[in-house]
């Protein structure tokens, strides 16, 4: 099971999550919802970006209350009020990534850029 969450909540003045899913290996799944219902919140819990106030899960085998290298290096998450630095050349992002993935490919990433702006 790639993620596996039973009853993980958070809670929030405005805003209360519960949410219950299971992602099983060599799937796809979308988390589809308006903007506050819980996407993003969702996410960072799994990631260990945010405390859950109760249940359990896991994420590609870790626990998400201690959510280790492991499975950060193997998730890529882009959040919405994610933002890049404008001033970055390639040679900064690629440098940036290599921190936090350890199975980052420069080669790969390099030239799939190729003709972009990046370049």
């Amino acid at each position: 099971m790639k993620i596996a969450l039973d009853h993980v909540t958070k809670h929030y003045p405005d805003f209360d999550l519960d949410v219950t899913m299971e992602v099983p290996d060599d799937t796809i799944t979308a988390l589809i919802g308006t903007n506050g219902s819980g996407k993003t919140t969702t996410f960072r819990l799994m990631l260990g970006l945010a405390r859950p106030a109760g249940g359990e899960g896991i994420i590609l085998g870790d626990p998400i209350r201690r959510v280790w290298v492991n499975a950060k290096s193997r998730t890529g998450v882009t959040f919405g009020d994610s933002t890049f630095v404008p001033t970055f050349t390639l040679n900064d992002e690629i440098a940036e990534r290599k921190r936090f993935y350890t199975t980052f490919d420069e080669q790969w990433c390099r030239h799939s850029c190729r003709g972009s702006r990046f370049r």
